[in-house]
C-alpha cells in the first residue's frame, strides 16, 4: 500500500432491539493505492475505536476478511465483537483502519447523522427491558443507581387496594370507630351509654399513684373508703387455723399476739401477767380480793336461809351433808374444816 490512499467513509446506525443490547455499525468506503489505483480482491481489514486521535488504547476492536470491488467495500461491524451502547458513553470516539497490517491515516471521528442527533434524548420507551442506572423525571431523581425508589409516594385510589377488612368497605365512614375522636393529654376514650358514643374522660385510676415497696399488694381500706399498700398475707391457706402461713417468725418462748393498730400478728417475749393484769382480770369477772376466812359467817347464813325459804328458830332437823355441800358448791365456797355455830 502506498503512501498516498484517499479513504471515503460512509458510517450508519442500524436500529438497537432494545437499550444495553448489542448495535450495528454499517461501514462503506473506497481505498485506492498511490496512482489511483482501485484496491481489489479480498483483504484483511481491523477497525479499532479510540477515545481521541492519538489514544494508543482501543475501547474496541473487530476485524474482518473484506471483498473489494473497484476499490468499495462495504462491511457491518459488530457482528463479531459486541458493539453496545456503552461503547459509545465516552464521546467523541475516533474509528483507525488497517488493511493488511498497514494502518491508515488519520483516524477519522464518528459524527451522528440528522436523526442520530434527536435520538440521543428519546421522548418514550415503548415495549422491551428498560435497563438505566438511575431515572429522572424532569430532572427529580425518581429510581435511584441502586434501583431503590426515592421519588413522592404516586397516589392510590381506595378503588385499586385489594383485600379491604369489611368495616373499611361497608360504606360508614368509619363511624363504628374511635377515628374522629380528639382527646386532649392525659385523657381516655370512655363510652358513654346515655349518648351512645364514645367521650373523652379524665383517667381516674385510683391505683396510678400507688407505689409499693417490694412483695406488698394493693388492699382496700374501708375507713378511708380507698386503695393502699399492704403486706401480702394469704388468708385463703389450706391451715388457716395457724400462724404459718402468715410468715411469723418468733423466737424460743415467744407468743403470737394480735396488734389491732396494724391488723397484724406479732411475736410478743411478755410470758408472765403483770399485777396490774391480774387486777384487771378479777375486777372484769367480780373477783373480790383481800383476806379470806374458811367458813361461812352469820350473814352469809341469814341470806341463804332466805333465798332457800328456810325457817330460822330451833330445829330439831339438821341439813343433811349433801344439802351443805351443794350450798356451798353453788356459792363458791371452799370446803375443809368447818366449825358449827
Amino acid at each position: 500500500m502506498k503512501s498516498r490512499v484517499w479513504l471515503f467513509i460512509a458510517l450508519g446506525l442500524l436500529p438497537a432491539i432494545a437499550l444495553a443490547s448489542p448495535a450495528k455499525l454499517s461501514q462503506q468506503g473506497r481505498l485506492v493505492d498511490a496512482e489511483d489505483g482501485p484496491l481489489s480482491g479480498d483483504h484483511e481489514m481491523v477497525f479499532r475505536l479510540y477515545e481521541t486521535d492519538i489514544s494508543t488504547t482501543a475501547v474496541w476492536t473487530e476485524s474482518h476478511s473484506v471483498a473489494f470491488e473497484e476499490g468499495y467495500y462495504s462491511v457491518t461491524l459488530g457482528e463479531v465483537e459486541t458493539l453496545d451502547e456503552f461503547v459509545f458513553e465516552n464521546e467523541p470516539l475516533w474509528l483507525e483502519l488497517s488493511v493488511d497490517d498497514v494502518v491508515l491515516s488519520p483516524r477519522q471521528e464518528l459524527v451522528s447523522v440528522p436523526y442520530a442527533l434527536r435520538a440521543a434524548s428519546a421522548d418514550s420507551v415503548d415495549g422491551g427491558i428498560v435497563d438505566a442506572r438511575e431515572v429522572l423525571v424532569d430532572g427529580t431523581l425518581v429510581v435511584d443507581d441502586e434501583g431503590n425508589w426515592v421519588g413522592p409516594p404516586a397516589p392510590v385510589s381506595w378503588n385499586d387496594l385489594l383485600d379491604l377488612p369489611p368495616d373499611l368497605a361497608d360504606g360508614d365512614q368509619d363511624s363504628d370507630t374511635l377515628a374522629n375522636l380528639g382527646c386532649l393529654d392525659d385523657e381516655i376514650p370512655r363510652w358513654d351509654e346515655a349518648q351512645l358514643a364514645w367521650i373523652c374522660t379524665l383517667d381516674l385510676d385510683s391505683l396510678a399513684d400507688l407505689a409499693c415497696a417490694e412483695g406488698q399488694v394493693l388492699k382496700w381500706d374501708d375507713a378511708n373508703s380507698a386503695w393502699s399498700c399492704g403486706e401480702d398475707i394469704d388468708t385463703t391457706a389450706a391451715n388457716t387455723d395457724t400462724l404459718a402461713d402468715l410468715g411469723l417468725s418468733c423466737l424460743d418462748g415467744d407468743i403470737a399476739r394480735f396488734d389491732l393498730s396494724s391488723g397484724l400478728w406479732l411475736c410478743d417475749t411478755d410470758r408472765q401477767l403483770t399485777e396490774a393484769q391480774v387486777d384487771n382480770f378479777v375486777a372484769n369477772n367480780n373477783y373480790s380480793t383481800g383476806a379470806h376466812t374458811a367458813q361461812l359467817t352469820e350473814a352469809e347464813v341469814d341470806n341463804f336461809v332466805a333465798n332457800n325459804n328456810y325457817s330460822t328458830g330451833a330445829h330439831t332437823a339438821q341439813l343433811t351433808e349433801a344439802e351443805v355441800d351443794n350450798f356451798v358448791a353453788n356459792n363458791n365456797y371452799s370446803t375443809g374444816a368447818h366449825t358449827a355455830q
